[in-house]
């Protein structure tokens, strides 16, 4: 989901601060991603365009594809 953040929520890919604006959300694990840090741990595609719905699998909070997972 992706919703508009401020403050200092860090990203949980590469731990800078998200700052103001979009960034990707997954509220039940209390994951935050910039937009372009929204991407599979393996392959790198990125997971989405902002549109709800977006087929993403987590595994040990890392981010990965349909194909990769």
């Amino acid at each position: 989901r992706m919703l508009s953040v401020s403050g200092k929520k860090k990203c949980s890919l590469c731990q800078e601060e998200l700052g103001r604006g979009a960034a990707m959300i997954i509220e039940s694990l209390r994951l935050f991603y910039h937009i372009n840090c929204f991407r599979c741990c393996v392959c790198g595609i990125a997971l989405g365009n902002g549109t709800a719905g977006t087929d993403v699998r987590v595994r040990n909070n890392n981010l990965h594809c349909h194909d990769c997972y």
